[in-house]
């Protein structure tokens, strides 16, 4: 199951810290300490029922590590990419523009191997449970119970990803290219997975309310999360589309101000930094070769004194690969993560030169605008100083 961490509502989700995966390791412990250990193996002592639901916990992992291991290992075997680079306890996450776009079939293979691959491993775990479950050593017919929630785990996490809906991996396999002839199937998958995560709801809700509390909330929970990552599921997509569709130059801004390497350090302040109010800006030379970006965090170790003599060329530029983007075959993929981090800006280069800047900000509100009033993207000319495919020197600011 792919998911997300944060919600569209306002800008597009980045990589910050994630909270679910903390609620739902608690939910696990809790289920496992004080639900599940008290009844299976009663009168132990609470630390003896704190490591039941520790490796409850463990376990759960253990079986989003066997699906993700899957995908992994379809990818192989396909030559394809796999898309789930970052792992969580949810499973893995996709950060590439392309994982929100239809694939042909082996890309359709490594979406399916992580659910395959859990099928595959619950059958001898429930083998091996139902063999030890008799065994006179009582270590060894304790041990059964915890072979029999991995196999459960497994089975779990292999039928829920077979439903075609999104956030679900056979929902991801149902994704098109916005065409006509995939858009019914594409909407139906979004709207199916939201009516599961409503569902699961309610039905946790009415499960709560009958006394099983444990269970209840944590279905609460699992189904408002799911509700939210399809919602952040169908915002990406739709984002990637826009990017797709939309030339790049309508996104590129003239550059502000870029550094001299002749300049003083207190120039650098009184020019560029403080009336601009950017942390970091690049570094050109006379013809516009691009040099790097400088953090005025850097500059502000120096003394007040060395300040007006000491020339920003003896600093080694800050290369900040995250916030630039080359403009090549890639770029779209690189501004979809640049919408990612929440970067303020991003500097275009060309051939090694400088050709104007990107506020990812601006052009996810321009995408929401889009999405939520139907405006179609204006044919404005691009406002950048020259041409991305013929990039001119841009003057450097100097003393």
């Amino acid at each position: 199951m792919k998911t997300r961490r944060s919600s569209f509502s306002k800008e597009m989700p980045g990589f910050q810290f994630d909270t679910s995966w903390v609620f739902l390791s608690m939910f696990l412990f809790w289920a496992g300490a004080f639900e599940i250990a008290p009844l299976r193996f009663p009168d132990q002592g609470v630390l003896f029922d704190g490591l039941v639901g520790t490796v409850i916990v463990l376990l759960y992992f253990l079986g989003v590590l066997i699906h993700e291991g899957g995908h992994k290992i379809a990818a192989w075997m396909t030559g394809r990419f796999y898309e789930g680079n970052l792992l969580t306890i949810w499973g893995g996450i996709p950060r590439e523009a392309m994982s929100f776009e239809s694939k042909d079939s082996r890309d359709h293979i490594v979406r399916m191997g992580g659910p395959i691959f859990n099928l595959i491993s619950a059958f001898p775990l429930f083998h091996f449970a139902s063999q030890l479950a008799s065994h006179p050593n009582p270590f060894v017919e304790n041990a059964s119970f915890f072979l029999h929630f991995e196999a459960q785990t497994n089975l779990l996490l292999a039928v829920a990803n077979m439903f075609p809906f999104l956030p679900f991996d056979m929902g991801t396999v149902l994704l098109g290219d916005g065409s006509p002839e995939t858009a019914v199937r594409e909407r139906w998958s979004i709207q199916g997975g939201l009516g599961v995560a409503w569902i699961l709801t309610l039905v946790s809700l009415a499960v709560a309310a009958k006394g099983g509390m444990v269970s209840g909330f944590g279905g609460i929970f699992l189904g408002i999360h799911l509700a939210r990552t399809n919602v952040v599921w169908k915002a990406r997509i739709g984002l990637t589309r826009y990017l797709k569709d939309t030339p790049i130059e309508l996104f590129i801004d003239p550059i502000r101000f870029v550094l001299n390497p002749d300049i003083t350090i207190e120039d650098a302040y009184l020019k560029g930094f403080y009336p601009l109010g950017q942390s970091f800006l690049p570094v050109s030379d006379d013809q516009g070769s691009f040099l790097g970006f400088l953090s005025w965090e850097e500059l502000k170790k120096t003394g007040p004194e060395s300040r007006k003599l000491q020339r920003i060329a003896s600093f080694v530029p800050e290369q900040r690969n995250k916030i630039q983007i080359e403009l090549d075959g890639f770029v779209r993929m690189r501004l979809f993560d640049a919408v990612e981090r929440r970067e303020k800006i991003v500097f275009v280069l060309k051939e090694g030169r400088l050709v104007g800047t990107i506020s990812p900000a601006a052009v996810v509100e321009r995408f929401r605008m889009r999405t939520s009033l139907g405006i179609p993207e204006a044919d404005r000319e691009s406002t950048m100083t020259g041409d991305p495919e013929d990039p001119q020197t841009i003057p450097t600011e100097s003393p």
